[in-house]
């Protein structure tokens, strides 16, 4: 590897370690002062859960064909904590939201997380929730799957869908349904036709790393907002380094290579 870039990429593992671990440190003290870029599906959920109670009608969240010990782990546990973050919400108005998904191992997942939302609001002995968890049968990009839910959407007038999971094409006719029936919709998944969809259908789309950052944007988890922090700033590091490349490639065009062999000699590699 070239000493410059061997360099560069040294200093950007420790200005990302270093920014997650001072960062989480100081916003266990003070979260306010760190603000994070906005995503709007997070700022709208808490309102259209409000909204969704007021007018006596049910949510939903679909988890698709994500489950545990696969491919689609890492997405089924992001999507498990968003469930947590909406139950938690809604618990508040006495309901707890219908969900369904196509993964069995996704089933046992989402009643633990329905039955933790209820015992953090301490309801959970109250006999008016009735977590409805509904598996169907259909398998990764089915269009059965996607049919079925549409029902359930039907059946729970939910005012509020959300779909978070592994779709893809077929997530088109769920939301198709959310819209006739003038309900609000938020969606992602972790294939990046599901996610195509989204961005064109759903009200509020997550996309690309958006989703894992759950926790941060609706939970109280100090670690896991340091961790966007970090990932903001890393991320500006490497915009400001591949401008930075791009100058240095213009300039040795025009220079003849002094700008690189300078930064080279300033680093240690050149002779």
């Amino acid at each position: 590897m070239d000493p410059t870039v061997q360099t560069f990429s040294i200093l950007i593992i420790v200005i990302a370690f270093a920014t997650l671990a001072i960062g989480s440190q100081f916003v266990r003290r003070k979260r306010a002062a760190f603000p994070v870029r906005a995503i709007s599906g997070y700022q709208a959920l808490p309102g259209q859960i409000g909204l969704a109670i007021e007018k006596g009608q049910g949510l939903h969240v679909s988890l698709g064909s994500s489950g545990l010990g696969g491919p689609s782990s890492a997405m089924a546990l992001a999507a498990n904590e968003l469930l947590y973050q909406i139950s938690l919400r809604s618990s508040v108005g006495g309901t707890a939201p219908a969900v369904t998904m196509s993964e069995p191992t996704a089933i046992p997942m989402a009643y633990g997380t329905l039955q933790a939302a209820l015992r953090k609001r301490g309801a959970a002995s109250r006999g008016a929730f009735d977590p409805a968890v509904q598996w169907y049968a259909g398998g990764a990009r089915s269009l059965a799957f996607a049919a079925a839910i549409t029902g359930v959407m039907a059946n729970e007038r939910s005012a509020y869908n959300v779909f978070a999971g592994g779709f893809g094409t077929e997530l088109a006719l769920p939301l198709l349904a959310s819209q006739r029936a003038r309900a609000a919709s938020m969606a992602t998944s972790d294939q990046v036709e599901g996610q195509a969809v989204a961005f064109a259908m759903a009200d509020q789309a997550l996309l690309g790393e958006e989703v894992y950052a759950v926790g941060a944007y609706l939970g109280d988890s100090a670690s896991a907002l340091g961790g966007v922090i970090a990932q903001d700033v890393l991320r500006g590091v490497i915009i400001a380094f591949l401008i930075l490349t791009a100058l240095v490639t213009v300039g040795d065009a025009l220079a003849g290579g002094a700008i690189s062999g300078f930064l080279g000699g300033l680093l240690g590699g050149g002779s």
